[in-house]
């Protein structure tokens, strides 16, 4: 949200995420926040934040496709838990490391996207979303 009496000028600055100095300054400490936390945090703040960094994944998805786009897709939540199930295989059955199994998971997560997205590439509105509802 921006404050009052702030235009932009030129469509750059208009669609920018972070427009402000503040919005700036809080992304930073956001950051430094988040990189300082499994240093001193214990391992309950640690999972939380783990939580709550994988629903604004999500979220970051959604805002995109509804935001930006003005379309509504239910698909987002489907292929976020393809890849985190196809995770929890690898690591859990399979004894992979996490994070051999962290890019191969997003691997397998982006050819079900393709292959589940692609048949309703030219839909819109309300057929969209019940197309990736299915």
């Amino acid at each position: 949200m921006l404050p009052c009496g702030t235009f932009n000028e030129d469509y750059g600055r208009d669609t920018a995420v972070i427009r402000t100095r503040l919005q700036w300054i809080i992304t930073i400490l956001a950051i430094v926040l988040v990189l300082l936390v499994p240093l001193f945090g214990s391992y309950y703040f640690i999972g939380l934040i783990n939580k709550i960094s994988i629903t604004i994944i999500a979220v970051l998805g959604l805002q995109l496709m509804m935001g930006y786009c003005g379309l509504i897709s239910f698909g987002q939540v489907a292929f976020m838990a393809i890849g985190a199930y196809a995770s929890a295989i690898l690591t859990a059955t399979y004894g992979w490391p996490f994070w051999l199994a962290l890019p191969v998971s997003g691997i397998v997560a982006g050819i079900t996207g393709i292959i589940g997205g692609a048949p309703s590439m030219r839909i819109k509105g309300f057929y969209l979303a019940l197309a990736t509802l299915a």
